[in-house]
Protein backbone atom coordinates (compact mmCIF):
# COMPACT_ATOMS: atom_id res chain seq x y z
CA UNK A 1 0.00 0.00 0.00
CA UNK A 2 1.19 3.51 -0.73
CA UNK A 3 2.31 5.64 2.17
CA UNK A 4 0.93 9.24 2.00
CA UNK A 5 4.25 10.70 3.13
CA UNK A 6 6.19 8.85 0.43
CA UNK A 7 3.73 10.06 -2.18
CA UNK A 8 4.13 13.67 -1.02
CA UNK A 9 7.91 13.35 -1.06
CA UNK A 10 7.81 12.07 -4.63
CA UNK A 11 5.51 14.94 -5.61
CA UNK A 12 7.97 17.43 -4.13
CA UNK A 13 10.83 15.74 -5.96
CA UNK A 14 8.98 16.02 -9.28
CA UNK A 15 8.34 19.72 -8.63
CA UNK A 16 12.02 20.30 -7.84
CA UNK A 17 13.18 18.48 -10.96
CA UNK A 18 10.62 20.43 -13.03
CA UNK A 19 12.29 23.70 -12.00
CA UNK A 20 15.45 22.65 -13.83
CA UNK A 21 13.74 20.97 -16.76
CA UNK A 22 15.48 21.50 -20.12
CA UNK A 23 12.26 22.53 -21.89
CA UNK A 24 8.59 23.36 -21.28
CA UNK A 25 7.35 19.93 -22.41
CA UNK A 26 9.48 18.08 -19.83
CA UNK A 27 8.52 20.67 -17.20
CA UNK A 28 4.81 20.12 -17.89
CA UNK A 29 5.20 16.33 -17.68
CA UNK A 30 7.01 16.58 -14.34
CA UNK A 31 4.40 18.97 -12.92
CA UNK A 32 1.67 16.57 -14.02
CA UNK A 33 3.53 13.74 -12.28
CA UNK A 34 3.72 15.86 -9.12
CA UNK A 35 -0.06 16.42 -9.22
CA UNK A 36 -0.58 12.68 -9.68
CA UNK A 37 1.61 11.86 -6.64
CA UNK A 38 -0.29 14.45 -4.59
CA UNK A 39 -3.60 12.90 -5.64
CA UNK A 40 -2.27 9.46 -4.67
CA UNK A 41 -1.25 10.85 -1.26
CA UNK A 42 -4.79 12.12 -0.69
CA UNK A 43 -6.28 8.77 -1.71
CA UNK A 44 -3.85 6.92 0.58
CA UNK A 45 -4.84 9.21 3.48
CA UNK A 46 -8.53 8.52 2.85
CA UNK A 47 -7.86 4.78 2.79
CA UNK A 48 -6.04 5.01 6.13
CA UNK A 49 -8.90 6.98 7.69
CA UNK A 50 -11.45 4.43 6.52
CA UNK A 51 -9.45 1.43 7.69
CA UNK A 52 -8.74 2.73 11.21
CA UNK A 53 -11.34 2.77 13.96
CA UNK A 54 -12.20 6.26 15.21
CA UNK A 55 -10.23 7.53 18.18
CA UNK A 56 -12.05 7.50 21.50
CA UNK A 57 -11.38 9.70 24.49
CA UNK A 58 -10.57 7.69 27.62
CA UNK A 59 -11.88 9.44 30.71
CA UNK A 60 -10.20 8.48 34.00
CA UNK A 61 -12.33 7.35 36.95
CA UNK A 62 -11.13 10.29 39.01
CA UNK A 63 -10.50 13.83 37.79
CA UNK A 64 -6.77 14.59 37.27
CA UNK A 65 -6.60 16.94 40.28
CA UNK A 66 -7.63 14.03 42.53
CA UNK A 67 -4.46 12.09 41.71
CA UNK A 68 -1.90 12.04 44.47
CA UNK A 69 1.84 12.28 44.05
CA UNK A 70 2.07 8.70 45.28
CA UNK A 71 -0.38 7.52 42.61
CA UNK A 72 1.75 9.28 39.98
CA UNK A 73 4.84 7.35 41.10
CA UNK A 74 6.72 10.14 42.85
CA UNK A 75 9.00 9.17 45.73
CA UNK A 76 8.43 10.61 49.19
CA UNK A 77 11.18 11.03 51.73
CA UNK A 78 10.62 9.56 55.16
CA UNK A 79 10.56 11.92 58.14
CA UNK A 80 14.14 11.06 58.95
CA UNK A 81 15.16 11.90 55.38
CA UNK A 82 17.36 8.79 55.27
CA UNK A 83 15.63 6.70 52.68
CA UNK A 84 12.97 7.26 50.06
CA UNK A 85 9.73 5.39 50.39
CA UNK A 86 7.00 4.76 47.86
Amino acid sequence: MLNPLDCRLRAAECEKIAEGAPNLRVQAILKDMARTWTRLALEAEQTLKQSRPPLQLIVPNRPPHALTARACGFLHLSRSGDRPER
